[in-house]
């Protein structure tokens, strides 16, 4: 490496500048700084992008892992959509990756109380999906086991194009897995979060579309139980999709309920969560379904449930508040909801499952005049990425960082990588010594031949 000191930018060769915007730019994010690889780009004469944005590119995906993130390479493909071969190439370089059969997990999305979510690619049809797969603590369990893959079959036998659909399901290496459809939008959750509440138009439309993935689902026999704005997603096509289906079914299974209190996962979600459901959820049918789509339509046009706080987890005073407390008027809250409005919303959150809709069609023909579905058709939020099947994160959250190994099936830890420990120089320079050094054997070889070639002629 040649010594840049004292010299002027205009002095620096190509590699003496790439290397010294490399340096700066890992020192940068070593204490602790985002720094821009487009800021360095813009300084850097055209010729030499490439390079430099592969350079930077591996130190930045190095540092993030060695962080504990999950890059995405689509965030990179966009911001910089001429390089889409090179970011690939990088990535595939860079990017440590595990396989389950034939899907090929990127990133983590999220988890829930029995499973987590995957960001995967199908490698013979190069489509990503979303895989779902059984947490180890429930491997041991047969009748978990088999629970599970009756609610896959239940699943895969749904397709309508507001519940999230299910591509294939399968075992590798004893870690049962569910491949589903790939979503690229925001859960209602967080939509309401950033942009606040919804128009009454927006929110009549959204819980119209979930009434009718769930009528599909009703008619197959199946009960969600946990439906809530973080279990609804909007894509970016205005289509609102049905999430965590067949594990919802699984949490309410008489035979585990005793298993699931023990571990401490919540049988539903407290602010959304029908009256009958608090007493025995193994007996609700879709009429607590219903209750809980009249609590997701008060927090997209109130931004909060119509008892208690989002915030808040297993709270007795708010279970008691859904079966005592009166329903609140939308109407004083929303001033701008029409009053018929008020007493659809009174009908979705009755207190007797028998005074409610007897059917999700019903909630959506119910709907239907007040529905917009053009304000289905604005832009997402700005900085919104694809986030898949991230809402399928229990209400307490988890990040990529708080990943749990104990939690991790088996099949899919990787073993520890000693050179994430600690890096004695920076990454380009490791990786340039090491051509360097190769490249110096070669040359080594090839002169003895020349002179071995030369002394047997002679």
């Amino acid at each position: 490496m040649s010594d840049t000191s004292g010299k002027t930018p205009s002095e620096l060769s190509a590699t003496e500048r790439i290397d010294l915007a490399c340096d700066r730019f890992e020192a940068a994010w070593r204490k602790g700084e985002r720094p821009l690889i487009e800021d360095f780009l813009d300084r850097e004469p055209p010729e030499g992008h490439d390079r430099m944005l592969r350079e930077l590119l591996e130190i930045e995906l190095e540092l993030r892992q060695e962080k504990g993130d999950s890059p995405l390479e689509e965030n990179y493909e966009r911001r910089f959509p001429d390089c889409t071969d090179l970011i690939g190439h990088v990535f595939n370089k860079v990017v440590k990756r595990h396989r389950l059969g034939d899907y090929e997990l990127l990133n983590e999305l999220g988890r829930g109380g029995m499973g987590i979510i995957f960001r995967a690619r199908q490698v013979h049809l190069n489509q990503i999906v979303a895989v779902k797969v059984l947490t180890e603590r429930f491997l041991d369990e047969p009748k978990a086991v088999s629970r599970f893959k009756r609610e896959m079959q239940s699943t895969g036998g749904l397709d309508h194009p507001n519940i999230v659909r299910a591509h294939n399901a399968g075992e590798q290496g004893g870690t049962h897995f569910l491949a589903m459809e790939y979503i690229e939008g925001i859960n209602l959750h967080q939509l309401v979060r950033r942009r606040g509440p919804l128009p009454v138009g927006t929110a009549c439309e959204i819980i119209r579309q979930a009434a009718k993935g769930l009528e599909h689902a009703h008619q197959h026999g199946l009960v969600h139980r946990d439906i809530k704005p973080a279990n609804l997603m909007l894509s970016r096509f205005g289509l609102v999709k049905i999430l965590d289906l067949g594990l919802a079914r699984m949490r309410v299974d008489r035979e585990f309920l005793p298993r699931l209190t023990q571990t401490g996962i919540i049988i539903g979600t407290v602010g959304y969560m029908a009256p009958e459901q608090t007493q025995d959820s193994s007996k609700v049918d879709i009429r607590a379904d219903i209750y809980s789509l009249g609590c997701t339509l008060f927090f997209l046009l109130t931004s909060s449930p119509p008892y208690g706080s989002e915030l808040e987890e297993m709270n007795i005073k708010t279970l008691r508040a859904h079966v005592t407390q009166p329903i609140p008027s939308i109407v004083k809250r929303r001033p701008d909801c029409p009053k018929k409005l008020d007493g659809i919303m009174r009908r979705l959150l009755a207190k007797k499952p028998e005074d409610r809709y007897a059917t999700p069609r019903e909630v959506a023909e119910a709907l239907k005049p007040f529905s917009d579905p053009d304000g289905l058709e604005e832009p997402l939020p700005e900085g919104t990425e694809s986030t898949g099947h991230a809402s399928t994160v229990s209400h307490k959250g988890f990040a990529s960082s708080d990943v749990d190994t104990k939690e991790t099936p088996e099949a899919l830890r990787g073993a520890p990588d000693a050179t994430t420990e600690t890096f004695a120089e920076p990454l380009h320079r490791r990786a340039n010594r090491k051509l360097w050094g190769a490249l110096a054997i070669a040359a080594v070889v090839a002169i003895a031949a020349v002179v071995g070639f030369a002394v047997w002629l002679w």
